[in-house]
């Protein structure tokens, strides 16, 4: 097998409403399809999901620059079912974390298709149903609260991830709010994308002592990383570490320092095999993990489902999976599936969906680009 092309499609997913957190209100979300076809014949998908906000400070623009100029070079002519060695073309470029993941992520998918085995199987195969948490929006404390209602009785969910750090009072009042529509039952927790300081991230935990949260999530910066364990080190509940430990090697930094108790793992940051590597660390050290969105679409979703699927320790807590269904639109045939609180993977071949091609013209926000290993780049 041989990878003969790969092209990338600029194209933008409307949000249903805004979500609002430290960086401010995203009512759209830019991403780049990346699509690798193997023997001119099977086509996989990567979905590039970039955040100028977090590591690597990707935007549209440097992500399709990269995977046109850098990665899609690498990537044709090779051979797809040698992973590791396309994986270490790509790795000789620092930073650019959505853009390398989406060239992994597609040709994945494309191996899949051609061997004609679903993903999930191909990385570990542990399980075809991973448990599910809705991701809440930030604002009225009763509103936030009404909508953690309406994923349980539409999704069946019992877990739910609050955005937090906007307004310190607010925060603890939504996060109380919340537990009192949800019950004792419900699993919450908390994302600060690192927004408090460690007095106030001491604070909103006191605040919300009643709510019972399992853990917050990036709750003060660790770029003084001090700071940061002496307030994990107190922490009544565990501390999850996101854009602090976006890699394997910081995820190991994080843990062995104590700036870290549980890791984030996100597949459209660090695809399959790098997402493997970051479990194995945490499983290591006995930190739990959680399988988090990078705001991806429905493609995305199906990936990162594939990957949380593939083994045990990612699928013992609810994977941020429904960040699909705050798209107004999307580029998919048929959504992802979830119903008792679970998304069933698919069991068709790659990460086992379609892309509807006039859904997708109609999102584009620029030219198709086709690098074929021509010498040259295409615009159609």
């Amino acid at each position: 097998m041989r990878v003969t092309r790969v092209e990338l499609t600029p194209f933008a997913l409307p949000r249903k409403e805004p979500i609002v957190s430290r960086y401010g209100a995203v009512t759209e979300h830019e991403h780049l399809l990346v699509a690798v076809t193997i023997d001119g014949e099977f086509t996989g998908y990567g979905e590039a999901s970039p955040q100028p906000w977090n590591p690597g400070g990707e935007t549209m623009t440097s992500v399709l620059c990269a995977v046109r100029d850098i990665f899609a070079v690498q990537v044709v002519d090779t051979d797809p079912g040698r992973l590791d060695e396309l994986l270490h073309r790509v790795r000789l470029t620092a930073a650019n974390p959505a853009a390398r993941s989406a060239v992994e992520l597609a040709v994945l998918d494309a191996y899949g298709r051609a061997l004609g085995e679903p993903c999930y199987r191909l990385l570990g195969g542990f399980a075809q149903r991973v448990p599910c948490a809705a991701l809440l929006s930030w604002g009225e404390p009763a509103a936030v609260a009404a909508e953690a209602v309406q994923a349980r009785e539409r999704f069946g969910v019992n877990a739910f991830k609050l955005k937090v750090g906007v307004d310190l009072a607010r925060d603890a009042a939504i996060t109380n709010h919340v537990r009192s529509a949800v019950g004792d039952t419900a699993l919450l927790y908390a994302d600060a994308n690192r927004a408090y300081s460690p007095a106030q991230a001491r604070s909103f935990i006191e605040r919300t002592r009643d709510a019972e949260l399992a853990w917050v999530e990036e709750p003060c910066d660790a770029g003084g990383r001090p700071s940061r364990t002496r307030f994990v080190a107190n922490c009544p509940i565990p501390v999850l570490g996101d854009e602090t430990c976006a890699d394997p090697e910081s995820a190991f930094g994080a843990l062995l320092a104590g700036a870290s108790t549980m890791i984030s793992i996100k597949p459209a940051r660090t695809a399959a095999r790098g997402s493997s590597r970051i479990r194995d660390v945490a499983e290591a050290f006995g930190a739990e993990v959680l399988v988090g969105s990078s705001g991806e679409g429905a493609a995305g979703t199906f990936a990162t489902a594939a990957v949380a699927a593939s083994g045990a320790w990612t699928v013992r807590h609810p994977a941020e999976l429904l960040m699909f269904d705050d798209m107004a639109e999307d580029i998919v045939v048929d959504p992802p599936q979830v119903s008792d609180g679970e998304l069933t993977v698919p069991d068709g071949p790659g990460f086992g969906f379609c892309i509807d091609p006039d859904r997708l013209a109609a999102l584009r926000t620029g030219e198709s680009i086709v690098v074929d290993g021509t010498g040259r780049d295409r615009v159609r």
